[in-house]
């Protein structure tokens, strides 16, 4: 039994699409749908995958941006060192 549906509903259904399509045109029909199936799991798949990258990804930014900041003020206080050393001498 599938979504309420039991075997001779699905029979039903089924004979109406061979009516529709006719048997030549079936293997197509599944064949499309196969294809278009595995296409929308592999892009769910790979939004999953971007989705559990991105936080690591902002993690990596936000280290640079630190070690920038960390050596800017070193560089800041450097300078601020050597000018005070000139100015004594």
């Amino acid at each position: 039994m599938i979504g309420g549906l039991g075997m001779p509903e699905l029979l039903i259904i089924l004979f109406v699409i061979l009516l529709l399509f006719g048997s030549k045109k079936l293997p197509e029909l599944a064949k499309g749908m196969g294809k278009a199936f595995g296409e929308f799991k592999r892009t769910q798949r790979e939004s999953e995958f971007k989705i559990k990258e991105e936080p690591k990804e902002a993690e990596v930014i936000e280290k640079k941006e630190e070690i920038k900041t960390e050596s800017k003020e070193e560089t800041v206080q450097t300078t601020k060192t050597a000018e005070k050393s000139e100015t004594k001498a």
